[in-house]
């Protein structure tokens, strides 16, 4: 009976030639020929990092690349250098710490989620009522779901707020008793998604989404 094994390990970069080049002067590595599918733009290279004894592959490592890669490296490269700006002088850079940065995210796309679905039922209603027909799955199942998809967004906030805290507190018993545990950036962003979030959630209120809480 064969044992599994690993075979090798395959990781996507933007810069081919450049990845390349690392691998080959950090880890010994000796890249194989090129190959490229003139259909899909994939372009691979497959490096060998290690002697291997006679009968065995070695150490391999697969570095790949497609344009769509290469085209998005500027606005990756520029928005990660607009969250570093702070280390310039000598701080920390963008950075939210988990698992609050998680929460943030995730309070942030149930929110757009609740209003892309309540806006989409307000339109498929009209629609309904200019044509002078009815779906009952659209004016009931959209009005649920834009309900539920709220619901889950005010739980992720208390979550959020609850996570907040606790990280804040461990960082103050803990071993950087004393110091800041956001930068004044991280600060900033955290402030704008809760208060925006806040601000949203209230118009839904409005809107009648929360019938319960009021």
């Amino acid at each position: 009976m064969t044992m599994p094994y690993l075979d090798h390990v395959a990781i996507w970069v933007a810069d081919l030639d450049s990845a390349r080049d690392f691998y080959s002067h950090w880890f010994d590595g000796h890249a194989n020929g090129l190959y490229e599918n003139l259909r899909t733009g994939l372009r691979p290279h497959t490096l060998h990092c290690a002697e291997a004894p006679a009968g065995e592959r070695g150490t391999r490592l697969e570095i790949m690349t497609r344009p769509e890669l290469a085209e998005g490296r500027e606005a990756a490269g520029l928005g990660w250098a607009v969250g570093q700006l702070p280390r310039l002088r000598g701080r920390r850079g963008l950075h939210l710490p988990d698992p609050v940065g998680r929460w943030s995210a995730a309070l942030g796309l149930s929110v757009i989620a609740s209003w892309v679905l309540y806006l989409a039922y307000i339109l498929l209603v009209a629609r309904l009522a200019t044509s002078y027909s009815s779906n009952w799955l659209i004016s009931y199942g959209g009005w649920l779901a834009a309900q539920l998809m709220a619901l889950v967004a005010v739980v992720i906030l208390v979550k959020l707020v609850g996570r907040i805290w606790l990280v804040r507190g461990h960082h103050r018993r803990g071993r950087h008793a004393g110091g800041r545990w956001l930068t004044a950036p991280s600060a900033l962003v955290l402030l704008c998604v809760l208060a925006g979030a806040v601000v949203l959630l209230v118009d839904l209120a409005y809107w009648g989404l929360f019938p319960m809480l009021l």
